[in-house]
């Protein structure tokens, strides 16, 4: 029985990496941004600091930061886009 447990483990442990790899960055709804503020502005919220506890842990960290940082920049990105006008 131990094995099929290790099996269904390593079966979410690939559904959750794909959800991460997938996930769709470029639309994060205004409740999720809200809702990661008072985790992006506590600085215990750092992967360094985190991986002395978790290496898994800071690499999710880690991972938070960066789709944020990448939807802040996207969304700067197409609200200038808009703006250009070509002639």
């Amino acid at each position: 029985m131990g094995n099929n447990n290790q099996s269904v483990n390593v079966m979410q442990v690939d559904e959750f990496l794909a959800a991460l790899v997938n996930y769709d960055k470029e639309n994060i709804p205004e409740v999720c941004q809200k809702a990661i503020q008072p985790y992006l502005q506590d600085k215990d919220f750092d992967p360094e600091f985190i991986r002395s506890k978790s290496l898994a842990a800071a690499g999710l960290c880690a991972w938070v930061i960066n789709i944020m940082k990448f939807y802040e920049v996207f969304c700067e990105v197409q609200y200038l886009q808009s703006t250009v006008q070509i002639f």
